[in-house]
């Protein structure tokens, strides 16, 4: 999801978005719209990216966003087509396309020069693509674990092996270093992933891993999460779904966007239960957001939440986050 939007795909009802649209992507031509339905076509998969919506098909990729929502801007992703899978991050959108692995900037009309599209041969067969906050991806596959940067001022960087004394399920490339979630469930973090930065070092940080070369290097911390199935990350913050611990959602990370608890920006020093019957989950570079079947609300934290004028609660959430969407079989329904 992006730091700022998030869409929701419904089994029947196509394509809802939520959040800014001072970009246009939600896909209507005014900047004051909070949400808006994408699409009806339920076959459609979406993907998003900083500042853009892609809708996913056989026909191929096309985005809306990434400009003046008054243009009412669409795009097509060069390079990219349906059959690639493909995952979005708050700069690039990346794809295993075939035995290759595609990258491309995201729709942006203010994107630098030198965020060209590339490319290189897919790692190992299999690979599953995670596409960071600050110009880095990872793929993992075959129980190894590949990163890399896309180019930015200084340019391309290669692709490197990472932690390779594990069997790696998942990787989750952060701007704070990257975690792994290793075949037994166990997850490991480089520092500073494992631990957590005041507010001001975690934007220091950021900016230097931004322009900087990648956090690879190091060894790996265990973190203390109950057996995990998934783990996604954010910008200096990362969230496991625990398979020991029934639907529990825990994090731990960076706070400088108050992304878990509404406190003055101080870091989660050690991992925190997020909902405990949490069936889905995705994380933006500043934004967490839940979706729960048994009560079929979508919950969030984050920037997301002053971007849907909910100002009272700033960036924060608190303990339990805030409802910002039913889904219904109808669709999916904005909570104001």
């Amino acid at each position: 999801m992006s730091p700022t939007h998030l869409c929701v795909r419904h089994r029947t009802a196509g394509t809802s978005c939520l959040g800014s649209n001072q970009t246009g992507a939600l896909g209507t031509t005014r900047a004051n719209d909070v949400s808006h339905q994408l699409t009806e076509d339920d076959d459609l998969e979406v993907l998003t990216t900083g500042d853009a919506s892609c809708l996913v098909g056989e026909a191929g990729v096309r985005c809306v966003g990434g400009g003046d929502p008054a243009a009412s801007p669409r795009s097509a992703l060069e390079g990219l087509t349906g059959r690639c899978e493909m995952q979005g991050g708050s700069h690039w959108v990346c794809g295993v396309c075939g035995e290759e692995i595609r990258c491309v900037p995201q729709p942006d009309a203010l994107r630098d020069e030198s965020e060209r599209p590339y490319g290189f041969p897919l790692p190992t067969p299999g690979a599953r693509i995670a596409v960071g906050d600050s110009h880095q991806s990872c793929a993992s596959g075959d129980g190894s674990a590949w990163c890399w940067r896309g180019a930015h001022l200084e340019g391309q960087q290669g692709i490197t092996r990472v932690a390779e004394s594990h069997r790696v399920q998942q990787v989750a490339p952060g701007s704070l270093g990257y975690c792994i979630l290793d075949m037994e469930g166990a997850v490991w973090c480089v520092p500073p992933a494992a631990r957590t930065l005041p507010p001001e070092a975690h934007i220091t940080d950021w900016l230097a891993a931004q322009y900087g070369r990648p956090i690879y290097s190091g060894a790996l911390v265990r973190v203390e999460v109950p057996r995990a199935t998934e783990l996604r990350a954010g910008a200096g913050f990362y969230c496991a779904l625990s398979g020991d611990a029934g639907h529990e959602l825990w994090c731990w990370g960076s706070n400088a966007w108050r992304n878990h608890r509404e406190a003055l920006g101080e870091p989660v020093e050690r991992p925190l239960v997020f909902g405990s019957d949490v069936t889905a989950f995705d994380l933006g570079a500043s934004t967490l957001c839940t979706y729960s079947e048994a009560s079929s609300e979508i919950r969030c934290w984050g920037a997301l939440l002053a971007a849907l004028g909910r100002a009272r609660y700033s960036y924060g959430g608190g303990p339990r986050g805030v409802v910002v969407a039913r889904v219904t079989d109808s669709g999916v329904d904005v909570v104001q």
